[in-house]
């Protein structure tokens, strides 16, 4: 076999560059939120969550042409387990890429894995906040550069195609070579006599789909230097190859926490698409089905005061949720065909649902304090504001604001946040309090991080965790609530801006100690039993001004 090019970089998950120790493990003191040098201070830096809504289709991207990916070389191949990943390495200049607008010809030296500790987690690009079981990188260098070591710290010297990988039922014989895990148990063990096969199969059938933006290396050193391509269309592979993974150790690290990292700030980077991208991908979002349940929570007693109006929502949350609802129309017209009393499925059958009328609450003191991390810091990231069609929802970068403890049955994500509201002088709330109701009501959507996104969380009853904040109107402007002036550019349906990113802390009552809680469901179609609600006792209060002035500005499907 032909020497293998002597570099710098041994691959992009699994760079060790002579920099201090590191792991994936997210509890130790060289996990990656310690990682050093440009992984901390970098503004270019990946993975990150491709929000298919915000890419801009570029034309000129164009098809790739990919030297030698169709063929069987004669040469062998030299698979790795370095400590941190399974790399495959083979002869320099031997593969090449160019076309799909990149910025010159690049020269494949290796591909490897990520993954993680079950299939819910693994890859380290997500996409739309929906993660899959790993994910396949192919490294190239721009061949203007000599080798992979003087290209690695170049802006354009790294070009990375990027495949997601699912777990399907049957074996894909294009991945048998996987079996050489079973060789490659213990840390930096090494097969120098791979026998070479084709690299057209690993990627999906349509390569003329993806998504491109410009990166960086996902392992320290972390440099910015990549251009970086993931594939729209995904492949399978089965359980059994994914457990062949699973088995390569590194101190127990890889088994236990998998070899990916978390997505990163987008920091107002431009991700391009080389498609239309269709509604499928932005999927809408998930409202009442009433039911009586007992339900605890941490005061004994409340006193409510009397409200201006009601004003506030249609809207619904889980951005990513509408797909497990595709193919039916609904609304909240109460005497339309498609309206609340008509939702099928688990909205009519299920047990569980919500909103409902909170009343006879029993004390729990078990339930105690929430850790509520970076609400109260702000994120060097735009949000997002949408109308999607049932209302007013904003979204974020995944996996910046965490909650966790409060009763809460694990550690949860923020994915974003919705309004509810009627007309005026009608309900608005969802949730009421011993009949009471209110003038509109707001829900932070989190999902429990150990089922990676939201979609998978939606099967789990203990998937998703909802903070619910009821709204009066009154009073002056609360600029905690500014964001709202968004809304008079949001009337048409699917339109969505771009706002400045806000603190979270102030949207939520003062006291965050005192709350109901109850097990329940989305409130919207599907109206999955799988959320943990808490609703705040104490309301907060916009001002008329703030109230979004004509609810006709969105259009309910």
């Amino acid at each position: 076999m032909n020497k293998f090019l002597v570099a710098v970089l041994l691959c992009i998950s699994c760079a060790s560059f002579s920099i201090a120790q590191w792991s994936y493990n997210p509890n130790a003191v060289d996990g990656p939120q310690n990682w050093k040098e440009d992984c901390s201070t970098g503004k270019r830096q990946s993975p990150i969550d491709i929000e298919t809504a915000k890419t801009v289709m570029d034309k000129e991207l164009g098809t790739f042409t990919l030297v030698n990916y169709n063929k069987t070389l004669n040469k062998t191949f030299r698979a790795t387990n370095n400590g941190h990943a399974l790399e495959m390495g083979f002869p320099g200049r031997a593969y090449n890429v160019s076309g799909g607008g990149l910025n010159g010809v690049y020269t494949t030296v290796q591909f490897h894995f990520h993954w993680g500790a079950n299939n819910t987690v693994g890859s380290e690009h997500i996409v739309n906040g929906k993660e899959y079981a790993a994910e396949l990188h192919f490294v190239s260098f721009n061949t203007k550069y000599a080798n992979l070591g003087e290209a690695v710290d170049k802006p354009d010297g790294l070009a990375v195609l990027g495949l997601l990988i699912e777990v399907g039922e049957h074996n894909n014989s294009a991945f048998s070579f996987l079996e050489v895990a079973n060789k490659l148990v213990e840390p930096f063990s090494i097969v120098n006599d791979v026998p070479a096969f084709t690299f057209e199969h690993l990627l999906p059938d349509d390569k003329t789909k993806f998504f491109r933006y410009n990166g960086s290396l996902t392992t320290p050193t972390c440099l910015e230097s990549v251009t970086w391509t993931v594939f729209n269309d995904h492949v399978f592979i089965s359980q059994y190859q994914m457990n062949l993974l699973r088995r390569l150790k590194k101190n127990g690290t890889l088994a236990e926490f998998g070899n990916y990292r978390p997505v990163q700030p987008l920091n107002n980077r431009i991700v391009k698409s080389s498609f239309p991208v269709s509604e499928d991908h932005t999927s809408p979002s998930p409202s009442p089905c009433s039911v009586t349940k007992t339900v605890t929570v941490t005061v004994t007693e409340t006193d409510h005061g009397e409200m201006d109006r009601s004003v506030l929502i249609v809207l619904l949350c889980l951005g990513s949720i509408s797909s497990a609802f595709a193919g039916h129309t609904w609304s909240h017209d109460q005497t339309a065909k498609d309206g609340p009393s008509h939702w099928p499925g688990v909205c009519q059958t299920g047990e569980k649902q919500s909103p409902i009328d909170i009343r006879g609450a029993t004390q729990d003191k078990a339930l105690g304090a929430f850790t509520l991390t970076n609400y109260d810091s702000k994120i060097n990231d735009n949000f997002t504001v949408f109308n999607d069609g049932h209302g007013f929802k904003v979204t974020f970068p995944a996996k910046f604001y965490n909650v966790t403890k409060g009763g809460l049955p694990g550690d949860f994500t923020t994915a974003q946040f919705h309004i509810h509201w009627g007309k005026v002088d009608e309900r608005g709330s969802e949730h009421t309090i011993d009949k009471k109701e209110y003038a509109a009501e707001l829900h932070f959507v989190s999902y429990n991080i150990r089922y990676g996104g939201i979609r998978n969380s939606l099967e789990h009853e203990d998937g998703l965790a909802v903070l619910g904040v009821l709204i009066e109107v009154g009073g002056s402007d609360n600029p905690a609530f500014s964001f709202l002036d968004s809304a008079s550019r949001l009337t048409s349906p699917k339109s969505n801006v771009t706002i400045e990113p806000f603190l979270f802390d102030p949207i939520l009552p003062g006291d965050k100690t005192k709350y109901f809680r109850y097990s329940g469901s989305l409130t919207t179609p599907p109206c999955s039993e799988a959320v943990t609600w808490t609703v705040f006792k104490d309301p907060v209060k916009i001002s008329d001004r703030q109230v979004i002035p004509d609810y006709h500005w969105v259009t309910v499907k």
